[in-house]
């Protein structure tokens, strides 16, 4: 068992999270989720013992192996690539060492003690899988992307995005017991992200990860651990299961708190109507001292809503751009020998293609900011933007947020509009006048990104614009490019976004541009029809039993919960219908003493007094009854949530 208990970390006199209790295997697979400086990663390192709480402590049992991928890189041993995934199993490298020793040493001096402990080393090499150590380590590799020539490259000849991919391939080759995983997709390409999606489905230890790719969250986890201003709330199920029961509880929350809102009114409007009258202190009493123990229903923190839109920009000609015969080469590698071109007013093109054919070098031709040979025809009234995938590098850290993103605009655009612009990304008053240096991987990116929103281009070029953005941030800039009236090209390997933004998929491969009309799940749907027979047949059946699966096992927990709670649902009916009788009895009582006629017979006052004494004090007996119910219901809902 790993178990959190009063976790706590403040950042001077910032709070980041506080008095956090979780115990991390409750699930599997566990997304940590959360809105953009909720704490997430220093989660994550206060987990993997890379810095210090402040407070609380993390129980991890001696003999559990630990294993953690950070964000970013800080720093990389320089060795082969191969022999650095290899260091994840570190101790059967130095057994292999060993073993070369000793059989070195049988070789010129065949003793009977060192051919013994040769056979025992032998024996411990082969029980912890030494002999196909190597073909693992490779095979992972190739998963992720690597060559076989590429295996000897040193770690410094490789980009940071490909030195992310070793780390992760010596973390899986290590597999261990509890696995720390900060945005492990964030460098892959499609093809690698769907293998890693299979590796962790299949995965035998405990996975905590932190991911904002809801497709990714939706095919692999089996529990979220949604972290906010309130706490930590654990919910079963992957990404979307979750939204639908955080609505569903958001909505019992909030109707448990108008009618504990009805239930205080009442009381005081009791104590009130009889504070000074003696036969009713008892009573008056009572329900003071009842006040005093309700505690406010909390309610869950609501989602941060961006909302922006671009600015309406000028309408292009029907072809905005055009390639024709163009040649990209890097030295020896030919990217593209004689590519043709065009795209059409209207366009949400996503460019799609493992790393390395060519995604980046296209969207920089298009851009015209690398050299090349060939034509590139460019439509008058075309105003391009362009979004690199490390656009936040270009960002001046020293300036303030709003005099960088002030920076280059028209001089037609007010202060007034560029604050709106980053008040549209949640960026506060306050936020305006830090330094860009300060500000999230996340910040930067959606600073950058309201930049270009400013400079209102009827083309946009975007790489990997959601790289470091949460999931609100994403689907905020999802809308707001399928509302774009104007023209895209994007590189993501976020399926569910390009899914939602693009109406063609532009595959690349081998230097060669292939158009498909349609959405990337229609694309998908596409390619399955082009494997061979059975090999979609095993597919669909692998598809279809997973999804039976699903469903049984929402069936189930949604039989449970009702199971557990349909007594004190029936119960809590029973008391509101009461309550809503009682209620109606007394208003009638209340015209009725209200009516002058009703004084003209004294036996009726003194009947209708009375009956209104009983009914009220039943009425509040009834809410009472009523509040202790509900506090029922909430404590059995703790245990499904």
């Amino acid at each position: 068992m790993i178990q959190i208990t009063g976790l706590t970390k403040y950042f001077g006199p910032q709070r980041l999270f506080e008095d956090i209790s979780w115990q991390l295997d409750r699930f599997r697979r566990t997304a940590l989720i959360g809105h953009n400086g909720a704490g997430k990663s220093t989660m994550l390192r206060i987990i993997a013992g890379q810095i210090e709480a402040d407070g609380g402590s993390v129980v991890i049992p001696k003999a559990m192996t630990v294993g953690y991928l950070p964000q970013e890189i800080t720093g990389m041993d320089v060795k082969p690539a191969l022999e650095l995934v290899l260091s994840g199993r570190q101790h059967v490298c130095d057994l292999e060492r060993e073993i070369a020793a000793l059989e070195a040493l049988v070789a010129s001096d065949p003793k009977e003690t060192v051919i013994a402990e040769l056979g025992e080393k032998q024996h411990a090499f082969e029980a912890c899988g030494g002999y196909a150590l190597r073909a693992e380590a490779q095979s992972i590799m190739a998963s992720l992307g690597f060559s076989s020539e590429e295996f000897g490259k040193l770690t410094s000849e490789f980009s940071g995005g490909w030195q992310m991919r070793i780390l992760l391939a010596r973390l899986l080759l290590a597999k261990p017991d509890l696995l720390l995983l900060d945005e492990p997709t964030n460098h892959l390409d499609m093809a690698s992200l769907v293998w890693l999606e299979s590796f962790l489905i299949n995965y035998p230890g405990t996975v905590v990860m932190v991911s904002h790719d809801r497709a990714f969250l939706n095919h692999v986890v089996d529990g979220v651990a949604a972290l906010d201003a309130n706490g930590l709330l654990l919910f079963p199920g992957n990404y979307d299961h979750y939204l639908g029961m955080r609505e569903a509880l958001q909505a019992q929350l909030e109707k448990n708190a108008e009618l504990q809102r009805q239930a205080i009114a009442e009381k005081q409007a009791f104590i009130e109507r009889f504070r000074y009258k003696a036969s009713k202190a008892k009573q008056v009493q009572s329900r003071v001292k009842q006040l005093d123990k309700m505690s406010g229903v909390q309610l869950l923190q609501g989602r941060k809503k961006i909302r922006f839109r671009f600015p309406d920009p000028e309408r292009t000609p029907q072809i905005l751009l055009e390639l024709l015969h163009v040649r990209k080469a890097y030295d020896a590698n030919v990217v593209y020998s004689d590519l043709n071109f065009r795209l059409y007013r209207g366009d949400k093109l996503a460019l799609v293609a493992p790393n390395g054919a060519g995604k980046s070098t296209l969207i920089k031709i298009l851009a015209d900011i690398i050299p090349f040979s060939g034509q590139r025809l460019l439509s008058d009234r075309v105003h391009l933007a362009h979004f690199a995938q490390h656009q936040i590098d270009a960002l001046d850290f020293s300036k303030t947020l709003l005099q960088e993103a002030a920076a280059d605009l028209p001089s037609t655009l007010s202060m007034t509009m560029i604050r709106s612009a980053l008040g549209a990304f949640l960026f506060t008053s306050d936020d305006v006048d830090k330094p860009v240096s300060v500000l999230s991987g996340g910040e930067k990116n959606k600073l950058a990104l309201a930049k270009i929103l400013l400079r209102a281009p009827n083309l946009l070029l975007l790489d990997e614009p959601t790289n470091h953005l949460d999931l609100d941030s994403r689907e905020a800039l999802e809308q707001a490019l399928i509302d774009y009236p104007g023209t895209l090209v994007v590189i993501s390997h976020d399926r569910w976004f390009i899914d939602k933004v693009c109406n063609k998929i532009a595959s690349i491969q081998d230097g060669v541009v292939d158009i498909f009309e349609g959405a990337y799940s229609e694309y998908e749907a596409y390619l399955a029809t082009q494997m061979p027979a059975s090999s979609e047949a095993d597919e669909s059946a692998a598809n279809a039993g997973v999804k039976k699966q699903k469903r049984i096992d929402s069936a189930k927990e949604r039989e449970a919960i009702k199971k557990a709670t349909q007594h004190i649902d029936k119960k809590l009916k029973t008391l509101e219908a009461k309550t809503s009788t009682l209620e109606s009895t007394l208003a009638d009582i209340d015209t009725a003493l209200a009516d002058p006629e009703t004084y003209k017979d004294p036996a009726k006052i003194k009947s209708l007094t009375t009956q209104k004494t009983t009914l009220q004090t039943e009425l509040d007996d009834t809410l009472e009854e009523w509040l202790m119910a509900q506090s029922e219901l909430e404590d059995a809902m703790k245990r499904f949530v």
